[in-house]
C-alpha cells in the first residue's frame, strides 16, 4: 500500500516553530519584580502541554477583556446560567456552549482563584485544566486536537467559527464574532489605462499587520539605562533598540503599495502591473490586531 509523508512545512507551522524556540523573556518581564495578583478576571489556566496558544485566545476573549462576552458566557452564578439549563449529561461534553460557559464562568466568578495570603498555593482546585473546552472545540480538527504546538491566530479563527455555528443553533444573537468582525476593501488601478477595480473582503475577526522595520528609529538612551539593559541581558555592550509606533504599522498596512504580474479581467487576463491599496469598510467594536514578527527575507529564510 502506498503512504504519504508530509514534507513542506506550512507558514503557520514555521511560525509556531519560531515561537517554540524563541526567548521571549528577552522582551518581556524578565527581571521585573512582578506582584502576584488574584481573583474574579486574574485566573490563570493549567498548560495542558503545548496549549498556551489555546490558553492565550482563551484568556483574551473570555477572562473579561471583552465586557459582551463576558456577560454572555460567564458570571458567578454557574448553576443558574441559562446556558446550561436543559442540557443532557451526555451532549455536555461536546457542547460549545456549554464548555465555553463552563470556562467563561471559572474565568470570571474568581471562584477558583487563589486566595492572595497563599499565592504559593499547589492545591489543584485552584487549577484550571480546560480539557474538555480543548476538546469540544478542537477534537475535531486535523491540528487543534492533538498535544503538538499550534498557531494562537488560527485557533482565535477557528474557535470564533465555531461558535457562530454554536450561537447560531442556539438562536443567540448577535454572535459573538460580529464585536470583532470588520471588512475591508481594495482600490486597484491598472497602469496600462488607469483602470480601476474594487475588492470586498468577506467578514474578517483579525488584521495581520506588517512592522516595516525600516520605518524604525533608534530612542537614545543614557548611560545608566543602557548600563541597567546591559546588565539585564548579560551582553557585552547594550544593542540599540529599534522603535515603531502603531501608527506607523497601521499607515503602512493602508498605504498604496505597487503589484506586479497582476491579471486584469478588462485586459482579457493579460498580465499587467498597477498599484493597490487597502481600507476599512467598516470598524469593529475590538480590533483584533497580529503582529507579523516574521517575515521572508531576500535569501527565502524568516527574518524577525
Amino acid at each position: 500500500p502506498f503512504s504519504r509523508q508530509k514534507t513542506v512545512k506550512s507558514t503557520a507551522e514555521l511560525e509556531v516553530e519560531l515561537n517554540a524556540t524563541y526567548a521571549f523573556d528577552a522582551i518581556t518581564e524578565a527581571g521585573a519584580n512582578l506582584v502576584p495578583k488574584s481573583g474574579a478576571g486574574l485566573q490563570g489556566l493549567q498548560n495542558l502541554g503545548n496549549s498556551c496558544y489555546m490558553n492565550s485566545v482563551v484568556q483574551l476573549l473570555l477572562s473579561g477583556t471583552i465586557p459582551e462576552i463576558a456577560k454572555r458566557y460567564g458570571g458567578d452564578k454557574i448553576e443558574s446560567h441559562t446556558n446550561l439549563q436543559g442540557i443532557s449529561a451526555k451532549s455536555a461534553t461536546t457542547d460549545v456552549i456549554v464548555q465555553t460557559t463552563k470556562l467563561a464562568s471559572a474565568l470570571t466568578s474568581g471562584a477558583f482563584a487563589c486566595p492572595e495570603s497563599d499565592m504559593e498555593s499547589t492545591d489543584p482546585k485552584f487549577r484550571l485544566q480546560p480539557r474538555m473546552f480543548k476538546h469540544a472545540i478542537g477534537g475535531d480538527h486535523v491540528d487543534f486536537c492533538t498535544g503538538q504546538q499550534q498557531d494562537a491566530a488560527q485557533f482565535l479563527q477557528h474557535f470564533l467559527e465555531k461558535l457562530d455555528r454554536a450561537e447560531k443553533k442556539a438562536k443567540k444573537t448577535p454572535f459573538s464574532s460580529s464585536l470583532v468582525s470588520f471588512k475591508t476593501t481594495t482600490r486597484f488601478v491598472c497602469s496600462s489605462d488607469k483602470k480601476i477595480k474594487y475588492h470586498d473582503s468577506p467578514n474578517e475577526t483579525m488584521i495581520s499587520l506588517p512592522v516595516p522595520m525600516e520605518k524604525a528609529t533608534i530612542i537614545e538612551e543614557s548611560d545608566e539605562q543602557a548600563s541597567k539593559r546591559q546588565k539585564k541581558d548579560g551582553e557585552d555592550e547594550a544593542k540599540p533598540i529599534p522603535t515603531i509606533t502603531f501608527d506607523t504599522c497601521i499607515d503602512f498596512w493602508a498605504a498604496e503599495k505597487t503589484v506586479e504580474d497582476y491579471r486584469w479581467h478588462h485586459l482579457d487576463n493579460a498580465v499587467a502591473p498597477g498599484t493597490s491599496q487597502t481600507k476599512f469598510l467598516n470598524f469593529p467594536r475590538y480590533l483584533i490586531i497580529q503582529t507579523q514578527r516574521y517575515t521572508w527575507g531576500a535569501d527565502g529564510s524568516w527574518i524577525m
